[in-house]
């Protein structure tokens, strides 16, 4: 039985993420292949490479550095989180990254990014492209808040916009049994695009007509997934570990101590869901 994994993104919602991935990691248990979207590329990353609470340590250590993340980073380089620093200083020096653990993993790593063009979302595998971490930062590159980022000559920005969460025949793989993890709780839709926001997607992505109707139609396309998963939820199609109440951080959050808290919500909700989820995998407990 092949089994797939979904991360869903959220920015520094993914810290929520990081704590169910950091206990999935303590009882050994790595699904076969994984999908990130978003800040859950970066999750995907550390799972893949076994390194964990890495994550964790990575937003709280940084979040209130001005290299990692701020309005001076926006106006200097257009991009409000700063993936040179992230991927170069970080993940060379700070907090080294296991490259080698990683690309030796067994584990198949897909990376969904959005094209600017065409509109549509678009995998990328890890080993296929040689900067596999330009990838990552592609995907979690957030509209207006980020600059596009250039991949074999075309422009990609923030996975989610096109495909926030891919199920089953969408996935660039295919899986018996798929597992998800969602950085909202159950219940949360999005509200429409203000038409202030919309004309302002208009404008700054004009000569990008197909993401625009992305942009725009994102939380209608968002809600319809969500009605989506808790139908195959509740028919047992699928096992879905997300937040029990309603998430107050933001995605460019830089309160230390919310953080610390939804990391030990995801971590206390994978503790809790851990012996269903082994029941839905048809697996023993891993020592």
């Amino acid at each position: 039985m092949k089994t797939g994994l979904v991360l869903e993104g959220g920015a520094l919602r993914g810290v929520y993420t990081s704590g169910v991935l950091d206990v999935l990691m303590e009882h050994h248990l790595y699904l076969d292949d994984v999908v990130g979207i978003s800040a859950g590329s970066l999750n995907g990353l550390y799972y893949i490479s076994r390194q964990k609470e890495t994550s964790i340590q990575l937003n709280l250590n940084y979040v209130n550095d001005k290299r990692y993340m701020g309005v001076g980073n926006l106006a200097r380089d257009r991009s409000f989180f700063n993936f040179d620093f992230v991927f170069d200083e970080i993940f060379s020096h700070l907090l080294p990254f296991d490259f080698e653990t990683f690309y030796a993993s067994k584990q198949r790593f897909y990376v969904g990014i959005s094209n600017c063009e065409s509109g549509k979302l678009e995998f990328v595998e890890k080993g296929e492209y040689e900067d596999f971490l330009k990838v990552c930062q592609a995907s979690s590159s957030m509209p207006l808040l980020s600059a596009p980022v250039v991949i074999r000559d075309q422009k990609y920005l923030d996975g989610g916009v096109t495909c926030a969460v891919p199920l089953f025949d969408e996935l660039p793989f295919a899986c018996d049994q798929l597992v998800l993890i969602l950085t909202r709780n159950k219940g949360y839709r999005k509200s429409s695009v203000p038409p202030i926001l919309q004309s302002i997607y208009r404008n700054h992505f004009k000569s990008s007509p197909a993401l625009v109707d992305r942009l725009i139609t994102a939380p209608l396309r968002y809600n319809e997934r969500m009605d989506e998963i808790d139908r195959l939820e509740d028919e047992g199609k699928l096992f879905v570990i997300r937040p029990k109440e309603p998430v107050s951080v933001s995605r460019i959050e830089k309160n230390r101590e919310k953080l610390e808290q939804l990391y030990e919500q995801g971590r206390n909700d994978a503790q809790n869901a851990y012996v269903r989820l082994l029941q839905f995998l048809g697996r023993q407990e891993i020592e």
